[in-house]
């Protein structure tokens, strides 16, 4: 249902991609999945889908899915995409740095 109203819905596209995400792994990969799938020509959702993966769980198997799909869209030809992007891995990065060495390629000072 949260996915039908992130694509069709009137509610606030950047709240219901976030609700999904926080549902755990399984919101992670449905999102990222979506974000794949999802023309050019849609900006604005995908911008919403980019921003709300900073909010994945860094201790999740998911996360590298997840990032994966950020370097991609940091490759996006859009300077919205790219800037979102960045700016998700940036906050994963700080997450990442309060655990042990679990997610090591997140820990470098720079990012690209």
């Amino acid at each position: 249902m949260l996915v039908r109203l992130l694509k069709d819905g009137q509610l606030n596209k950047q709240s219901v991609a976030e609700t999904v995400v926080l549902m755990g792994a399984q919101g992670e990969q449905t999102l990222v999945n979506i974000l794949a799938k999802e023309p050019d020509s849609n900006l604005n959702l995908r911008v919403c889908m980019v921003r709300a993966l900073a909010l994945s769980n860094v201790s999740n198997a998911s996360i590298d899915f997840v990032i994966e799909m950020l370097f991609k869209a940091a490759r996006d030809r859009n300077a919205q995409i790219r800037k979102a992007s960045v700016v998700s891995l940036d906050i994963l990065r700080k997450k990442s740095m309060s655990l042990s060495d679990q997610v090591t390629y997140l820990k470098a000072k720079n990012l690209l």
